[in-house]
C-alpha cells in the first residue's frame, strides 16, 4: 500500500461523512475528498472538540462554536462560548463540557445549562439520553422526564471514575472506568461487564462501539474487546 502524509499539524478528530474526511487540526480543518483532494480551511483560535450535527461540522474553539458545510466551504459563527472542550452529539442533540465542568444543552439559536451534574468527565448523547461519566460513576440524563437524572448503577460505581463513555443504537451507554471495568448498559440499567487486568492499565481514552464489540483507546496502546449478550 501507500502512504500520503496529508495534514501535518496535530490532528484532533477525524471524522467520515458523505464520502469526505475531515480532518480537525489545532488549527486548520482539512477536507479530504475520495480523489485525493484536499481544501485547507483556517479556524479561528484553538480548536478543543468537534462533532457531526444537522449536516454539518461543528467545531469549538477558543474562540467560540463554529459550523462547517463542504458544500459552501464557509466556516460560520455560531456561538460565544470560547470555554468548550467537549463536543457530544446525536440526530437530534448537541451537547458540551465547559472548563468550568458544566454541561451545556446546546439549541441551533440558544444554549442552556444544566447544573445538576457536576464536573462531567465524557457524555456521550445516546437516543433521547445523554450518558454521563464522572468522578463518582455514570449517569444518564432523559430529556422531559420529570425525574431528568438516573444514578444507572447506584452504589456499584461509588467512587468510580468513569473517563470515557459512548453511545450505542439502542439508547444505551458504553463506559470505561478507572479500574478496568468496561460495562454496556442498556435502557433499563441492566449491564454486561468485562475488565480489564492489566495491573498497569493506562487510562482509557475513548471507546469506539461496533456492536457487541468496541475498541477501547488508552494512552499507551489499543485493545478490542467483546461482550457477552
Amino acid at each position: 500500500g501507500t502512504f500520503k502524509n496529508k495534514v501535518k499539524e496535530e490532528v484532533i478528530e477525524l471524522i467520515e461523512k458523505n464520502e469526505l474526511v475531515y480532518a480537525i487540526g489545532t488549527q486548520n480543518l482539512y477536507t479530504l475528498s475520495p480523489d485525493g483532494a484536499v481544501t485547507k480551511t483556517a479556524l479561528s483560535g484553538r480548536t478543543t472538540s468537534a462533532t457531526w450535527f444537522l449536516n454539518r461540522l461543528w467545531i469549538s474553539t477558543t474562540e467560540g462554536i463554529f459550523s462547517y458545510q463542504a458544500e459552501t466551504e464557509l466556516l460560520d459563527f455560531v456561538y460565544d462560548i470560547n470555554n468548550i472542550t467537549a463536543l457530544a452529539s446525536s440526530p437530534n442533540s448537541l451537547w458540551g463540557v465547559s472548563d468550568e465542568g458544566t454541561l451545556i444543552d446546546i439549541k441551533p439559536t440558544k444554549s442552556f445549562t444544566f447544573d445538576k451534574i457536576a464536573s462531567p468527565l465524557s457524555i456521550a448523547p445516546s437516543g433521547l439520553a445523554l450518558c454521563v461519566g464522572t468522578e463518582d460513576g455514570i449517569y444518564r440524563i432523559w430529556k422531559g422526564r420529570a425525574e431528568q437524572v438516573e444514578d444507572i448503577l447506584g452504589t456499584q460505581d461509588l467512587d468510580v471514575a468513569i473517563y470515557a463513555v459512548a453511545a450505542d443504537d439502542k439508547q444505551g451507554c458504553w463506559v470505561a472506568g478507572e479500574d478496568g471495568s468496561i460495562g454496556r448498559l442498556d435502557t433499563k440499567g441492566d449491564a454486561s461487564w468485562l475488565k480489564l487486568t492489566d495491573p498497569e492499565l493506562p487510562r482509557i481514552t475513548k471507546i469506539i462501539p461496533q456492536g457487541d464489540q468496541a475498541w477501547i483507546l488508552t494512552e499507551s496502546g489499543t485493545w478490542i474487546i467483546t461482550l457477552k449478550r
